[in-house]
């Protein structure tokens, strides 16, 4: 893999919580160069025994942005419409699955203050229209996410099943990207894989 996992740095343990054997997350990069430069973009996957419900995500840029299509929104882009205009594919947007999107409000107030999903600062929660019955479970594909090469900036994302509450991850920017070091490494490894090798003949 061309990323590691992101390390779950926060476990919020409410009242009511999941286990964190229950759900787990991944950054998956996407390779954008045929229609951006500049930018980085990801992948952002849930996997989860108990169902999923809806999920927030708190994500203020310290530095850099988000990239924001004119023409996108906060749903995954037509593909008709990617067609025409390439770059809008690695819009930033949010996804329930198979089902249609449904933005609840604000990440800190579920179904209450108005979601916030702009250039510096993606604040808001999200789900699926209908509600899923049975809830899904699996690898959810939750959002794609694009940032300026260099973007520093602190995430947090709840990730909501069934009646048996939800978990909270966190993390940097820093945690989603691979460092030049291990890219650097990565590269070294697979050069001597696919180096051809000389066999020795033993003379008799």
């Amino acid at each position: 893999m061309f990323i590691r996992t992101s390390v779950i740095t926060l476990v919020l343990l409410c009242a009511i919580s999941q286990s964190r054997a229950a759900v787990s997350i991944e950054w998956v990069p996407v390779d954008n160069s045929s229609a951006l430069t500049g930018y980085q973009t990801f992948d952002l996957f849930a996997t989860t025994e108990v169902g999923w419900a809806w999920s927030a995500l708190l994500f203020p840029l310290d530095s850099g942005t988000f990239f924001q299509h004119p023409l996108g929104s906060t749903s995954m882009p037509h593909p008709l419409v990617i067609a025409s205009v390439p770059e809008l594919e690695f819009d930033t947007y949010l996804s329930a699955g198979d089902s249609s999107l449904r933005v609840l409000g604000a990440a800190g107030d579920v179904g209450g203050d108005a979601f916030q999903f702009d250039e510096v600062e993606l604040d808001i929660a999200w789900g699926a229209i209908p509600i899923p019955d049975p809830l899904p479970t699996g690898r959810q594909y939750l959002a794609r996410l694009t940032f300026s090469d260099g973007a520093t900036g602190t995430w947090n994302l709840a990730v909501a099943g069934n009646g048996s509450g939800f978990s909270v991850f966190s993390g940097t920017i820093a945690d989603i990207v691979p460092e030049p070091g291990s890219l650097l490494l990565l590269t070294m490894g697979a050069a001597v894989c696919l180096k051809p090798t000389r066999l020795r003949q033993t003379r008799r």
